[in-house]
């Protein structure tokens, strides 16, 4: 796999987010909640890729880490945990659609979903208001 830069990382986030949304309207449940799910990822790489310092040689362990698919894990590597744990006290229904989304994983490619699973992840993901996707853009 090749490098991926910060900003192609948003690029994809914010076209699986419009594939994702495309499809559901399409009635293609399972795209949907697939590229939903992995809009989410992708934003969340974007986040750690900012998070590199010029000159520096980031630990292999670390690396290595980035490539999970495990939305719980790349947050805490993208160390906006306490954030995303703050805004959910605030706001319960951010709350309700983060843990909406951590049901998705990249085995869900393999998975046929129904028109109230998709649309119930999709909008947990993408909602203007409290969907998780805004505010994780908002941290680029």
């Amino acid at each position: 796999m090749a490098a991926l830069s910060a900003r192609t990382l948003q690029e994809l986030a914010d076209r699986r987010a419009a594939e994702a949304t495309a499809l559901l309207q399409l009635g293609h449940f399972s795209g949907a909640y697939y590229l939903a799910g992995y809009a989410l990822e992708c934003g969340l790489k974007a986040i750690i890729a900012r998070r590199f310092e010029a000159g520096v040689i980031p630990d292999k362990r670390y690396i290595q880490q980035i490539y999970t698919h495990r939305l719980a894990d790349l947050l805490k590597m993208a160390e906006v945990e306490g954030e995303r744990v703050e805004l959910a006290e605030r706001y319960p229904k951010f709350k309700a659609n983060w843990l909406i989304a951590l049901d998705w994983s990249e085995e869900s490619r393999y998975e046929i979903r129904d028109g109230a699973g998709a649309g119930a992840l999709v909008s947990a993901i993408l909602e203007a208001e409290s969907g998780v996707f805004e505010w994780v853009r908002s941290k680029w």
